[in-house]
């Protein structure tokens, strides 16, 4: 006896499916079963690998190095409109709202954008050490060239 089993899936027209025998049905159960595991394996996995791995926490480094980041574009803008680069003792004209209507600027949101943070203002290098035309550096968290980890040097770009 061949016992067939009617499946009327929403992609059939109604009163018109597919016939399928018990051990097809019971085919489609077990993959849907297995991977319903397989994703909950996945899930799990995840969770201990985040558990066990060291949490880093937000580094007083990573806003710097997004700040300076900002001042590296905000230099070239500044380029860009001007035809030179600021003057590295005077970091300030790029947020200033430039005093000649026609001049762009500025070029920063806001003057914390100049420190990096531990509150110090970032330097302008030209020429730069690390790359060609200039550097934006941050001496990190002890003020002083080198070190590891929040002591580390911050240079852009």
């Amino acid at each position: 006896m061949d016992a067939r089993v009617r499946n009327n899936s929403a992609d059939e027209q109604p009163g018109r499916g597919k016939e399928v025998t018990p051990a097809q049905a019971c085919s489609r159960r077990m993959r849907a079963a297995i991977a319903a595991v397989a994703m909950s394996a996945i899930s799990i996995g995840a969770v201990v690998v985040f558990a066990i791995t060291p949490s880093r926490g937000l580094s007083r480094g990573d806003p710097a190095v997004n700040n300076c980041a900002a001042l590296v574009a905000a230099i070239n803008l500044y380029r860009a409109d001007t035809g030179s680069l600021p003057d590295p003792a005077n970091l300030g004209v790029l947020w200033e709202r430039p005093t000649d209507p026609s001049s762009k600027g500025p070029w920063l949101e806001n003057s914390d954008m100049l420190k990096d943070s531990w509150g110090r203002n970032f330097l302008l290098i030209v020429p730069g050490i690390k790359n060609k035309e200039f550097d934006v550096v941050s001496y990190g968290a002890d003020g002083k060239p080198g070190g590891t980890g929040e002591e580390a040097d911050i240079v852009k770009p």
